[in-house]
């Protein structure tokens, strides 16, 4: 029974999946280059540059709020996924 609620929801929802799944790849690059440069400030990447350090904050800082704003898409999404599946499993009770 388990398989066929999955099944359906996958069926039911194609669209959102897709738009699910693109806006988890933005998340995962934005959340991949922020520990990126998080890493290059950690290890001193600029040596005693303050220029490169301040832009490489403000780059974290950018691709923090990209990542965030991305996985709130993401929450998003899914909630719109959920819903629609409920919908479709209630009309076919």
């Amino acid at each position: 029974m388990a398989n066929r609620s999955v099944n359906l929801m996958y069926k039911i929802c194609t669209q959102e999946y897709k738009a699910f799944m693109e806006e988890y790849k933005k998340f995962l690059h934005y959340y991949t280059e922020v520990e990126r440069k998080r890493v290059l400030i950690k290890t001193n990447a600029g040596g005693g540059n303050t220029e490169k350090k301040a832009l490489l904050y403000k780059q974290v800082v950018e691709g923090h709020i990209n990542a965030t704003n991305a996985y709130i898409r993401l929450v998003a999404i899914y909630k719109q996924m959920v819903q629609k599946w409920q919908e479709a499993a209630e009309k076919r009770l």
